[in-house]
């Protein structure tokens, strides 16, 4: 039985008016583009090569890592380490972009239905098409299951709980039929499951133009949900929509499921049915000292600071710049890093919620309990994580943390639980892997 929501979660302030109404605006990249091979060993081109819009650049030998492809049409300048989201250095493929654009010749035009299974995925990989939703993960990696007649739901992630973002909102407004069609794409490669369009309950612009386009479709349906934070995170999406549950040592395949974000499915459907590479990005350019926020497509290798330059000047210094939502973004050290496939919006916000530079002592609420979605005790957690007792932080399920920052948001002491938890739990994967 579905439920269409979970237990915990928290009721965030959305900070989606500004940009919730605008229409998506293309935004054309600057003279430089920055492509990051951070798990591609294999460039495939040379400085002073002349690229094409889609060109292969670089692919690892390693299936677990997507390909690079060029977003725009110009000469490799050069191949050198440049600063990455994560603040690291890291060799990449710098593209002095001639303004002209020419694409590559992608092909005609392919119905899906005209295509097997492997030959779906193959166009897929070729692609590059990325899972927003899982750091980058090739979607083709999520598709190849050992028994696709098993699989009985199809997930797609119209959601956007974190506040600021919309682009994804957005793209189901004005371009549902591409989503529709990933999906029904993706319905043909499992036989036996059923299509779900999981979306927040108040997106009902959103729903009203998916609902146009599935019109009388017997094997998709809409799945409205509550509006709740973190909603679009896998294991709560698959809770709220089939009621099954599954931890962390387990796979949305071990609950007969494949979730997917909603523009992971519309790159799909381009590189299917027009073999075209996923090289371009929606995200969101928003937060408190933005002048005119904006949801844009972008190209990959695309500057940052030439997309916060597009919305104006900067109404105040921001405290901190964010790239991904408030909740579970990285924070950035500065604007000259590239935009890259997983990435969902550019924040720059006033800080309204400094932590003390202590660890402050947990008073006893009980908050952090009541929001966890995995039902844990934060609190208790982080003591054994600051005691280094690994053997208590397992037995009381720290590896369960999906790190969505609900405790550290609503903790009154504003302890930084989740920053102790993660902590500790990628000490014990460290320990793990070695």
């Amino acid at each position: 039985m579905a439920h269409f929501t979970f237990h915990g979660g928290i009721d965030l302030r959305e900070h989606k008016e500004r940009t919730k109404d605008l229409l998506i605006e293309e935004i054309l990249p600057g003279k430089q583009l920055v492509f990051p091979m951070q798990h591609h060993e294999n460039a495939l081109v040379i400085p002073g090569e002349y690229v094409l819009a889609g060109q292969l650049l670089a692919r690892s030998d390693d299936e677990s890592m997507s390909r690079i492809h060029s977003s725009v049409s110009g000469v490799v300048k050069a191949i050198e380490k440049r600063m990455t989201i994560f603040g690291e250095l890291c060799p990449c493929i710098i593209i002095e972009n001639d303004e002209k654009y020419k694409e590559m010749d992608f092909g005609d035009f392919v119905e899906a239905d005209d295509l097997e299974n492997r030959q779906i995925l193959a166009r897929i990989m070729s692609a590059g098409v990325v899972d927003t939703a899982s750091n980058g993960e090739p979607a083709y990696y999520k598709l190849d299951v050992k028994e696709p007649n098993k699989i009985r739901h199809i997930i797609i992630n119209c959601a956007e709980c974190e506040p600021y973002l919309t682009s994804k909102y957005r793209c189901a407004v004005e371009r549902p039929e591409w989503i529709v069609e990933g999906l029904r794409i993706l319905l043909k490669m499992f036989p036996n499951a059923k299509g779900i369009l999981a979306i927040e309950n108040e997106q009902q612009e959103a729903i009203t133009s998916l609902q146009k386009i599935l019109a009388d479709s017997r094997n998709m349906k809409i799945i409205p949900m509550k509006r709740k934070y973190p909603q679009d995170a896998e294991r709560m999406l698959i809770y709220a929509c089939t009621g099954k549950k599954i931890n962390s040592s387990k796979t949305a395949e071990d609950a007969r499921c494949i979730v997917l974000n909603s523009d992971t499915v519309y790159a799909i459907c381009n590189a299917v049915t027009f073999g075209k590479p996923m090289y371009k990005r929606l995200l969101t350019v928003s937060g408190d000292c933005v002048e005119n926020p904006k949801n844009m497509e972008v190209s990959i290798g695309t500057i940052l600071s030439e997309l916060v330059a597009a919305t104006g000047e900067m109404t105040d210094n921001p405290d901190k710049i964010l790239c991904g939502g408030p909740m579970t973004g990285t924070l950035l050290k500065n604007l000259e890093v590239p935009v890259t496939k997983e990435m969902t919006a550019v924040l720059c916000l006033k800080d309204d919620y400094k932590r003390p530079e202590h660890t402050p002592m947990c008073i006893g609420c009980g908050y952090c309990v009541d929001v966890c979605n995995e039902q844990l005790l934060p609190t208790r957690l982080a003591k054994y994580a600051l005691e280094g007792n690994m053997e208590k932080f397992v037995k009381f399920g720290g590896m369960e943390c999906c790190e969505c920052g609900s405790c550290s948001y609503i903790c009154p002491s504003r302890r930084g639980l989740t920053q102790i938890i993660r902590m500790m739990k990628n000490q014990i994967k460290s320990g793990t892997e070695e």
